[in-house]
């Protein structure tokens, strides 16, 4: 039967985190194909998308919570020698307890020490060594939390550009670190330190 995806965001949700291994928990779970004939659907639990799921306006426990769930999706990746490589908000969701879970798996990829050609993501969520085009390990998954976190605080991402390039030389021309001056009045300095040390 040739099966028609209708709907493009959830194809790699967890079919391909399955495959990899990874456990329910930390990944969306597929629960069937339905349809008839040539037109098919997933079906996957009902979830709610990241922005959604966070507060208005956000406060420093939620994503301390939040950074707390994706370090321990990224542990187990790293337990099954996987390298995300597209973490970003899009890529995140809710369960109905509050969890978050990763989704989307189409550019993982199993860690191999020569791997400087996998440059594939996000531009705006790379790490600097994944878009210059070196070998990188997971590492650049926690850079991409970083990015994250800077931009929940913050209301941006460090490194802006139009283009991959543009976001590039930034990269290269400094290293973007929050400084007291920027930290909003109710975070803590250890939220800022734990931001920088991913970046």
């Amino acid at each position: 039967t040739l099966i028609i995806f209708l709907i493009q965001i959830p194809v790699f949700f967890t079919p391909i985190g399955s495959v990899f291994g990874l456990v329910p928990v930390t990944v969306v779970q597929f629960l069937g194909v339905v349809g008839i004939t040539i037109l098919g659907f997933f079906v996957m639990e009902l979830l709610k998308p990241f922005i959604m799921g966070l507060k208005n306006p956000v406060d420093e426990q939620q994503v301390i919570k939040v950074g707390t769930d994706i370090c321990n999706v990224l542990v187990l990746c790293k337990e099954k020698n996987i390298i995300h490589r597209d973490i970003k908000p899009e890529n995140l969701v809710f369960d109905s307890k509050g969890y978050v879970k990763i989704t989307d798996f189409g550019v993982a990829k199993i860690y191999e020490e020569n791997n400087k050609a996998d440059t594939s993501g996000t531009p705006g969520y790379m790490a600097p060594e994944v878009i210059c085009g070196q070998n990188h390990t997971e590492a650049v998954d926690y850079f991409a939390l970083g990015v994250i976190a800077y931009e929940i605080m913050l209301g941006r991402r460090p490194y802006l550009g139009r283009n991959r390039k543009e976001i590039k030389d930034k990269m290269i021309s400094s290293q973007i670190q929050i400084t007291q001056e920027d930290k909003p009045a109710d975070w803590s300095l250890e939220s800022i330190d734990f931001i920088n040390k991913l970046l």
